[in-house]
């Protein structure tokens, strides 16, 4: 015997709390007014889903088929239709069995990413895709600590004798570093933590390996491109060769999103999603803007990631909420 509709409602509601950001709200069997029309009857949606606070409220109503047969493009234009009316930004379409041709074509031709268009069994796997950004963005904040520090080597060897044999001691907080003609003095520290951005970026990045949350990195201060000095009694050295072991351990810094926000707009030439999420990181002002774009198949795909007031901003996306979790408390050890 089919599950009754109030039943099959009910259990969908449910699935949707677990899955999406725990912000937000789910309610079912919603009477919405129709704006600009108070004389209007209210529109009846299955399922409402609503993040964020008024002014900034996104509206999703979630309509649902369950019926032996595909919906048909009538009916799809009637959710569309209530969609519109009742102000919502998006419409997440349920069917047990699927939907035709003329539903896909318009939804990839016209709709975008407003339109999701879902199967029973894909809301049971809790697959959910292009709708909700989970919160919290998670910040990458790199510590480093010094394991050792090679001699320092100048090019006139017989200074770098002389240096050897006062015994001078050197701690990694000390400003007798500058670099090429430039008047501030930098430590070691500076120079590490201007060092490591470098070399994250040309061996993490470059060869698209994922950098552990702990590991120990030989840095050569100082560049081929770059003159490194070396201040003491009111004289500079140029040093030829100066290397660190360091110990880098990352901590994870959770953003809250106070705001999270969805348009459609052209992004070089081509219709595109853009998630613009904005927090505090430690009084800091962060602002991540995220572009979706669909691929030949129509799924959505992140082709643009624009951060505003973080050096490393950890993007990740998981294939179901079980896997979510795991990672966040994995983060917050």
């Amino acid at each position: 015997m089919d599950e009754p509709r109030w039943k099959l409602i009910e259990r969908l509601v449910a699935i949707l709390e677990k899955a999406i950001t725990p912000s937000a709200r789910v309610k079912h069997n919603v009477s919405l007014p129709v704006l600009g029309r108070p004389n209007r009857k209210p529109r009846q949606c299955d399922i409402v889903i609503t993040c964020g606070d008024a002014p900034r409220e996104t509206i999703t109503i979630v309509e649902v088929q369950k019926r032996n047969k595909k919906p048909n493009i009538t009916t799809f234009h009637g959710w569309i239709k209530k969609m519109q009316e009742v102000g919502a930004q998006h419409l997440i379409c349920v069917s047990a069995q699927g939907y035709p041709k003329s539903i896909i074509d318009d939804v990839a031709m016209v709709h975008g990413p407003t339109v999701r268009l879902m199967t029973l069994q894909e809301l049971e796997r809790g697959i959910i895709p292009g709708m909700i950004l989970s919160a919290p963005l998670i910040h990458r904040i790199p510590e480093f600590s010094f394991v050792s520090v090679s001699g320092i080597a100048l090019e006139n060897s017989s200074i770098s004798n002389t240096l050897i044999q006062r015994n001078i001691e050197l701690n990694t907080s000390d400003y007798v570093f500058s670099l090429d003609e430039e008047q501030a003095r930098l430590s070691l520290d500076d120079l590490v933590a201007e060092t490591l951005p470098i070399f994250v970026t040309n061996y993490f990045d470059v060869e698209k390996t994922i950098e552990p949350d702990e590991y120990e990195v030989e840095l050569e201060l100082g560049s081929v491109e770059r003159t490194l000095w070396f201040h003491i009694d009111d004289q500079r050295y140029r040093i030829k060769r100066l290397v660190v072991l360091v110990k880098v351990k990352s901590y994870f810094e959770e953003i809250p999103l106070n705001v999270l926000s969805y348009k459609q707009e052209f992004y070089e030439g081509e219709l595109a999603w853009l998630a613009t999420a904005k927090g505090k990181v430690s009084g800091r002002d962060i602002e991540a803007h995220i572009i979706f774009q669909q691929d030949k198949e129509g799924f959505l795909v992140i082709t643009s990631v624009q951060v505003v007031g973080a050096e490393r901003l950890i993007l990740t996306g998981f294939d179901c909420k079980e896997d979510f979790d795991a990672a966040m408390a994995m983060y917050r050890k």
